[in-house]
């Protein structure tokens, strides 16, 4: 009997996506990660709104799990995780009615100043356990509703973008608690909606699908029936959290990506006063407990400034068209001389993407102009600015997280693609002054298959441990 199996990893980022095939040796625990496709996520403005380009990510989507099958056939299951919040609006037959708003759509302010004036956001937290942000799909909704009201009354289901694709590959429909759980449309925990605060803004809870747990087998894949449909957990931070290598509640957990979030596992939620204060959210973890986690920026604002010195050309400073990869920026930005203090990467002027009218790079100059401090003139200053200003926030919210948690955390494990930038870690251990650990820069990818493997009755939590212990990504 075969001590091996392969697991399809359908991983979608809010700048890229990717497919990868995860071989798991259960003799030695150890796995390998094989790239198969990867593709920008794209998103457009739209007259004042920003949308996904969705029909071209689900064709995206499509072909990867394609190749991945043509690669390997044997292929045991296929799951999907995404970024949080955003839903597709569907007819009664699953088809889109539009594409899905982004997250940093303008309306979600707008949903979230007419929510304040229905339920004050103290109560808020206490009702669903999540920090209160414009970007949430219950302030999202709320606009929907007062902005969109004929588009909302042909809506026959509300449909999280992961369950989505794991529909579109199955033919079944569901909604997996992680992904849920970022919605603030949930009781704290995410095992139920609730019901009042959907209906006080005018939203009937019933266009959700009742929440099932993290790693329900959906069924065969669409001409593939030898391949099962997982939804493993949908949201892309509970999937990475599944690729920590070792326990979750014994460290704190850093994902970087285009957000990060830090925090810890606990066992149920935590709904004092001072943790809605902190911003911190009580969010889903796969295996049943809370993850209690602070959303923080991200590497968004550098992603950002990036484009706008590419579509410049460099914008003529010190770094030539070539030279703008993330690698040779923190690499150049690791040599300046002249540090600007660290930005603050929780202004909420950087939420909104970069264009023509507001550039990215202009709003990191303009905030330093309103300290009264010169601005980074280069790439390479800026870039050092927003990694510091990313370790700063990392530092607040560790000391943040022990003070609530009620934990002396020694180990803070960096997941994602974050861990690759040598200066992000180094600045991220002088802030925060305890010991730092690289975990898989793919954990995303990783943890989504190591759940697919948990469901299917191969691995246990500390197989997953060993597994994560052992990951390597194929050349």
């Amino acid at each position: 009997m075969s001590t091996e199996s392969a697991h399809i990893a359908v991983d979608c980022g809010a700048e890229s996506s990717r497919v990868m095939v995860v071989q798991l040796d259960r003799q030695r625990r150890s796995a390998v990660l094989h790239p198969i496709t990867r593709f920008p996520t794209r998103s457009q403005q739209r007259g004042e709104g920003w949308f996904w380009c969705w029909q071209e990510h689900c064709q995206a989507v499509r072909a990867g799990v394609e190749a991945a099958l043509q690669r390997f056939p044997q292929a045991q299951s296929v799951a999907v995780d995404t970024w949080g919040v955003d839903v597709v609006l569907c007819n009664q037959s699953y088809q889109p009615l539009a594409d899905p708003r982004c997250y940093r759509d303008p309306r979600g302010a707008r949903g979230q100043a007419r929510l304040d004036g229905l339920c004050p956001r103290p109560q808020r937290f206490r009702q669903t356990g999540c920090a209160q942000l414009p970007i949430n799909t219950l302030d999202q909704l709320s606009a929907l509703a007062l902005e969109e009201p004929e588009l909302l009354a042909n809506c026959a289901h509300l449909v999280f973008l992961p369950d989505y694709l794991s529909g579109m590959l199955s033919g079944i429909w569901g909604c997996e608690r992680s992904i849920a759980a970022t919605s603030s449309c949930t009781l704290p925990g995410a095992e139920a909606w609730h019901h009042e605060l959907l209906a006080t803004i005018g939203i009937d809870s019933q266009l959700f699908a009742p929440i099932s747990p993290s790693g329900r087998i959906l069924g065969p894949l669409l001409g593939y029936p030898h391949c099962q449909v997982i939804a493993a957990a949908g949201h892309d931070t509970a999937a990475a959290i599944a690729a920590l290598p070792g326990p979750a509640e014994s460290t704190a957990y850093l994902s970087c990506g285009t957000w990060s979030l830090l925090g810890t596992v606990i066992d149920a939620p935590a709904l004092a006063p001072e943790v809605a204060a902190a911003g911190f959210s009580n969010e889903a973890h796969w295996d049943g407990r809370i993850r209690l986690n602070r959303n923080i920026m991200g590497l968004w604002i550098l992603q950002q400034c990036r484009q706008d010195w590419l579509a410049a050309g460099g914008d003529g400073q010190q770094l030539d068209h070539a030279q703008l990869d993330y690698a040779q920026l923190a690499q150049a930005a690791a040599q300046v001389a002249d540090v600007a203090p660290p930005l603050d990467v929780d202004d909420p002027r950087f939420l909104a993407p970069s264009s023509a009218e507001q550039r990215m790079s202009d709003r990191v100059s303009a905030w330093y102009q309103e300290q009264g401090i010169a601005p980074p003139t280069s790439p390479a200053e800026t870039t050092r600015a927003i990694l510091a200003g990313l370790a700063q926030a990392y530092a607040q919210a560790l000391t943040q997280l022990q003070h609530l948690s009620g934990r002396r955390i020694e180990c803070l494990v960096l997941l994602g693609g974050g861990g690759r930038n040598e200066l992000l870690r180094q600045l991220t251990r002088e802030a925060c002054g305890i010991r730092v650990e690289i975990g898989s820069s793919e954990a995303t990818a990783l943890g989504n298959a190591l759940i697919q493997s948990h469901s299917l009755g191969q691995a246990s939590p500390e197989d997953c441990w060993a597994y994560a212990r052992k990951a390597r990504t194929s050349s």
